[in-house]
């Protein structure tokens, strides 16, 4: 079964688990109860944002994450860091 769906083994083994426990709703996604952290930036930074993005940066190529993480840096009075 594994090999059909993709999924390792141990995840195999732990969705029977569960369906065994639980029957069919433990098999659903449960993510989309998720709803997520806020955004961090207002719906106008975020305006902002992609019309900066859609011009050059500022050294005149592509821009980078280090840019735009100083960009929003500059916007909201703070740093960010990069992930």
């Amino acid at each position: 079964m594994a090999h059909v769906t993709g999924d390792s083994r141990t995840w195999i083994y732990q969705l029977v688990k569960r369906y065994n426990k639980w029957g069919t709703k433990s098999l659903g996604d449960g993510q989309h109860h998720n709803q997520g952290q806020e955004a961090i930036l207002t719906d106008l930074q975020q305006a902002q944002l992609w019309q900066v993005l859609c011009e050059k940066s500022p050294d005149g190529g592509l821009w980078n994450g280090r840019q735009v993480a100083d960009w929003l840096s500059d916007i909201m009075s703070g740093s960010i860091g990069l992930v």
